[in-house]
């Protein structure tokens, strides 16, 4: 294995196992009683160094995406009436809406940006346990919380897709609803709620 795909798989090993990886060059402040707390990197990087982690799209990139994903576990662990903020959003997903923020505001911190993220998706966060639901295609499978799929039932029949009850069971009423809103909104068709269809359906 050549040392820069070791350098890689370890600091992926850090990541999952909650690891934190220490900076010489963090900017900490300990006045907690002024509202003060330390940022840990890559939390106080700038926008414009995401944007060009993103782009090397390596270990640099993982670590912002690992550091977003500890961040939203905190949120969801920490914040009441709150079990996911991004209850139906990939990582893919929500490092593109970061990619776009940042292009727009390079100068901004990293941590500044996921903030208005989570600011945006707060309004429609999971805020009571759901049951995940397995949804097989033809070529992949989805899990999403059965609430979310209420939502996507919901906004397809004021849509004048779907006329049946809501219920959060994924049905071929649901999947053909699915087909023909995609259809119409020049999507790929897969008569599943995967991030595409579900951007286009909640935006």
């Amino acid at each position: 294995m050549c040392q820069t795909a070791q350098k890689l798989l370890r600091y992926l090993i850090a990541l999952s196992l909650g690891i934190g990886i220490v900076y010489s060059h963090l900017d900490a402040s300990f006045a907690a009683e002024n509202g003060a707390f330390a940022i840990k990197y890559p939390g106080n990087r700038s926008c414009s160094e995401f944007v060009e982690a993103n782009r090397e799209s390596g270990a640099e990139n993982a670590l912002f995406l690992g550091w977003l994903n500890g961040y939203l576990t905190g949120f969801n662990r920490y914040k009441e009436e709150t079990v996911d903020i991004a209850p139906w959003q990939g990582l893919r997903l929500l490092a593109g809406l970061l990619l776009n923020y940042c292009q727009e505001n390079p100068s901004r911190s990293f941590l500044v940006a996921v903030d208005a993220m989570a600011a945006a998706l707060f309004p429609n966060r999971l805020k009571a346990n759901s049951e995940l639901v397995t949804i097989e295609g033809e070529e992949t499978t989805l899990q999403l919380y059965r609430a979310i799929l209420m939502r996507v039932q919901q906004s397809l029949t004021e849509l004048g897709y779907y006329g049946r009850q809501i219920d959060g069971h994924f049905d071929e009423a649901t999947k053909s609803a699915l087909r023909a809103y995609q259809q119409d909104k020049a999507v790929p068709v897969t008569g599943l709620p995967d991030q595409e269809t579900l951007y286009q359906l909640f935006r």
